[in-house]
């Protein structure tokens, strides 16, 4: 019996040994929110940091005897002995509950390293010197340093953060570094006082960032973070940078933002936002850039409304891909405006836009409307872009120059830039644009039309456009050119143009026309339109004014709708020229398709208009006034050749000697006395003789004062 009770014993030894090691060989980490508060480990940290403000209890104590009351924290920071200390370091500590720290005046400094934090932490409104926090975990639903004060700087650096860290209306006078951390709830700063550099960079924030009013006196860097959450306030957006001021630069460069975010109203000494995602709608509306603001390469999946943006220097939108509305109503650029290879998937809204220098669309696609109406821009330029859908320049002015340069244009609507007002040159060089350019009502220095050889142009439309210099059009075939009521101050050239259906240039001023020899005009006389246009002066191929270059000029009329006008202004610039007899071609062939296209056929005014070309040629030809009279007379002679048949009218002119020429002659102008017609008659017994007689004179009254009136100018 002894020895079965003394075996019993020694098993139930070895028993309890042996669950005693498997429970520290297979025993578990306990969690931060299973440790509980380790009194000893209290009362060494109070006694640590009294003495030398630094205690870490990764060197006294396993990490499950680490926890710590939120009191004896709060009782530290409140302690004498630990506030007389220059620095307050407190690391690899757990926090077993919450840290109620509101209204706590520290004047040390705060140092926090490995902590983990499992309920509330909150300094609002408390006043501090500087708090540095790294590489902790806070598990609690809120930090709260709302309306807390800062003396020098402000460092949360790769925390793991479980709720909402909140700096409203807080005020940091040195700098604030939050960095490198994960937020699962929200960062907000509403309306806070940040007098130093703001460094936001590395986070992921998994709600909401919140600067709304927020001033910050240096610079706001948010680089290469992520504000990934969708929730909001009524009063708030997901990303909520509301009238907040920088004044320095502000970094947002290649930042993440996953819901709306708002700078409406916000104002920054500069601005890049370079390479920066928007998944959802953001709106810069009434927002100011001091110096540059930069968004190339921004991609904004959303609408982008930039309503009343203005910048004091550059815009830059380099690269950047729109995929909603870009909406730039009345932006205001004080240097130059950069889109060059930018996208526009939806509606570009640039209306009442203005740039003091350039705005750059080279290579820039718009795959919707692109509205450029009433800007005021010194030179918009265009080059390799291309335009799928309709663009209107309504109303612009630009002080400079235009250029559209090797662009292509899609839509089935007119490309329209109408009203508008262009100081220097006008370029549209190398365009594509098979719906046609309606240029019309506008005023330009110069305008210079070329395509790429391309397919062909509905139409040009300049009605009632003054262009102050030169007009070139080049290589454009099209259907209608309609120029009605346009001016040009110097030249007019049109080379290897092709004009098939319509040509309108009624009551144009063209200054010098330069035609070259390949120009193909409307076939149909009633689309070929000449009324009212004047010019200066006309080369036709190069060739200047010659026999060969007038006679196409007369074609050229002669080709178009009747228009006396059009004549006269041909003829009197050959007078001007110096070639009057030139002129008088034009002025018959202005009076033939008068009497062939405008009098009725055998009416009064048709007999009458054929009676003055045959006998007068309309008073340019005199040489036919004389041939008449010279047949008529030589008719007379003729008939009345012999004096046998004819009879003295009284006895005593027998003795006068009788001549059929000049008899014939005296009786062709009675007015004319020649001592003869009076004296002789043709014999009674030919009576159509007689007849003749008063035809003969009938024929002198009729055509002798035609001939006077013809060679005294009177008629033609």
């Amino acid at each position: 019996m002894p020895n079965n009770a003394i075996t019993q014993r020694m098993f139930r030894v070895l028993v309890a040994v042996s669950l005693f090691a498997a429970t520290f060989m297979f025993a578990q980490p306990a969690s931060a929110q299973e440790i509980a508060p380790n009194p000893v480990a209290e009362q060494y940290l109070l006694e640590q940091l009294r003495a030398t403000g630094y205690i870490d209890l990764e060197w006294e104590f396993a990490e499950e005897d680490r926890g710590v009351r939120g009191e004896i924290i709060l009782q530290a920071l409140r302690d004498p002995d630990v506030l007389s200390q220059p620095l307050i370091y407190i690391a690899n500590t757990t926090v077993t509950d919450d840290l109620w720290a509101d209204d706590l005046v520290i004047s040390a400094n705060i140092y926090m390293s490995k902590m983990e934090f499992n309920g509330y932490v909150g300094f609002s409104n408390a006043q501090l010197q500087s708090l540095a926090i790294y590489d902790s975990n806070f598990l609690g639903e809120k930090i709260s340093f709302q309306g807390a004060s800062f003396s020098r700087d402000l460092i949360l650096a790769n925390n793991t953060i479980g709720g909402t860290v909140n700096f409203d209306i807080a005020s940091i006078d040195g700098y604030t570094a939050i960095t490198e951390n994960t937020i699962n709830g929200n960062l907000s700063f509403t309306r806070a006082a940040l007098n130093g550099n703001v460094d936001l960079r590395n986070n992921t924030i998994s709600e909401s960032l919140c600067l709304y009013g927020a001033q910050i006196a240096g610079e706001l860097v948010l680089i290469e973070s992520k504000v990934l959450g969708t929730q909001s306030t009524p009063d708030s957006f997901p990303t909520d940078l509301r009238n907040t001021i920088v004044d320095r630069v502000a970094y947002i460069s290649n930042v993440e933002f996953k819901g709306e975010a708002s700078f409406i109203g916000s104002h920054f000494g500069r601005l890049d936002m370079n390479g920066s995602t928007f998944s959802s709608p953001v709106s810069f509306s009434e927002a100011m850039v001091d110096q540059i603001a930069d968004f190339d390469s921004v991609h904004f999946m959303s609408n982008a409304d930039f309503t009343n943006f203005s910048t004091g220097s550059d815009a830059n939108f380099r690269s950047a891909s729109f995929d909603g509305a870009a909406v730039f109503e009345n932006v205001s650029v004080g240097r130059d405006g950069n889109f060059q290879d930018a996208t526009f998937n939806g509606i570009a809204d640039f209306d009442y836009f203005t740039a003091e220098r350039f705005v750059d669309f080279s290579g820039t696609t718009f795959n919707q409307d692109f509205e450029f109406y009433y800007t005021e821009v010194a030179y918009p330029y265009f080059d390799n872009t291309v335009f799928n859908g309709p663009v209107t320049f309504e109303g612009m002015q630009a002080s400079q120059a235009f250029e559209i340069i090797d662009s292509t244009y899609n839509s089935k609507e007119p490309f329209t830039a109408f009203l508008i007002d262009v100081t220097g040159p006008v370029n549209f060089k190398g365009i594509t644009v098979p719906a046609g350019l309606l240029l019309s009502g506008s005023h330009f220095e110069s305008l210079t039309i070329s395509t790429n050889g391309v397919g062909e142009i509905a139409s040009i439309d300049l009605t009632g456009t003054a262009i102050d210099g030169d007009l070139l059009i080049q290589d454009v075939s099209m259907a209608r050119f309609l120029a009605e009521g346009s001016s040009v101050g110097r030249s007019t050239t049109l080379k290897r143009v092709s004009i098939k259906q319509e040509l309108d240039l009624r009551n144009a001023s063209i200054g010098f026309l330069k035609v070259d020899d390949n120009l193909e005009w409307p076939k149909d006389p009633q689309a070929f339109n000449l009324r009212g246009m004047t010019y200066s002066d006309i080369d036709l191929g190069d060739q200047g004014l010659t026999e060969e270059t007038w006679k196409g000029l007369l074609q050229l009329v002669n080709q178009s709708a009747y228009s006396p006008q059009s004549y006269q202004a041909l003829s009197q610039f050959l007078v001007d020229k110096g070639h009057p007899d030139w002129a008088s071609e034009v002025q018959l062939a202005q009076r033939g398709r008068e009497r062939s296209e405008i009098l009725t056929p055998l009416s009064g005014s048709w007999f009458w208009s054929w009676f003055l070309f045959i006998f007068a040629g309309y008073g340019h030809r005199p040489v036919f006034a004389i041939f008449w009279s010279v047949l008529v007379i030589a008719t007379g002679a003729f008939v009345f050749r012999r004096k046998e048949y004819m009879l003295p009218v009284e006895q005593d002119d027998v003795q006068v000697e009788y001549n059929p020429i000049w008899y014939s002659f005296s009786l062709f102008l009675p007015y004319i006395d020649l001592g003869i017609a009076s004296k002789w008659e043709p014999n009674p017994e030919r009576k159509w003789a007689r007849n003749y007689k008063y035809f003969h004179m009938m024929m002198g009254w009729v055509l002798a004062p035609i001939a006077l009136l013809t060679f005294g100018g009177i008629i033609g």
